[in-house]
């Protein structure tokens, strides 16, 4: 004997999708996940490239039961209206347990890392900025490149015997034409001083720095000053 209703058992919500002013859902009292902001406004900018696909749930009375975090990033592009499909069909006790099944449930998936490579490029190749699926560059990097991947034998350098005199020390500086290369530490405000002279520098071009962490002001002027190719 099967564990589930069949699919006559099944109670249909009839209820068709409509929109409904923002101001007039209710936030549940009880959080049962916490977003981040980095969250919030990946959110954000998802609706606002496919706009609103997965409706907000709520009940009879506008009490929202999945879709705070939609809910969050509507306002924070000031929308005015939310898609909803209203749930009428559960019980006050059910609505509870079905809003601890929605964000459960979906912890029970893994990702098939082969698709979602495949997938990867072939968006790559589209020329499409993947970043709108929530992943971050270094992310996307260790799905197309797992650890692990063997390497083209090209860009394997043999190492350079430790008895061997270096050519460029700290603190030298290379004229090359129009540019300028500098042996030194980033972190030494001396090093600038050597390469630059009294020039001001206009553009940095570099690797995000990933897994490490940085100061707050760091962080406040990365977001307002950084453009990610």
């Amino acid at each position: 004997m099967s564990e589930f209703h069949s699919a006559e058992q099944l109670r249909p919500n009839t209820s068709s999708l409509t929109h409904v002013p923002i101001g007039d859902l209710n936030i549940p009292r009880r959080q049962l996940r916490r977003h981040a902001k980095s969250q919030i406004r990946k959110i954000a900018r998802s609706l606002d490239t496919f706009g609103f696909v997965s409706p907000i749930l709520i009940d009879q009375h506008n009490n929202v039961i999945a879709g705070v975090a939609r809910i969050q990033a509507a306002k924070e592009l000031g929308l005015i209206t939310a898609l909803v499909l209203r749930v009428e069909h559960l019980s006050d006790e059910e609505i509870r347990l079905y809003r601890i099944a929605d964000n459960r449930l979906a912890e029970e998936a893994e990702w098939n890392l082969p698709d979602l490579q495949q997938e990867f490029g072939d968006l790559i190749a589209l020329e499409l900025d993947i970043t709108i699926t929530g992943f971050e560059t270094p992310q996307i990097d260790m799905v197309l490149v797992p650890p692990g991947t063997e390497t083209d034998p090209a860009d394997d350098i043999q190492a350079l015997s430790p008895d061997r005199e270096p050519v460029t020390r700290a603190g030298d500086t290379w004229v090359i034409g129009l540019h300028r290369l500098h042996c030194g530490d980033a972190r030494d405000a001396l090093a600038y001083t050597a390469l630059l002279s009294e020039d001001q520098v206009k553009a940095v071009f570099t690797d995000l720095l990933t897994m490490c962490p940085l100061p707050a002001t760091w962080v406040a002027l990365a977001a307002t000053s950084i453009v990610n190719s």
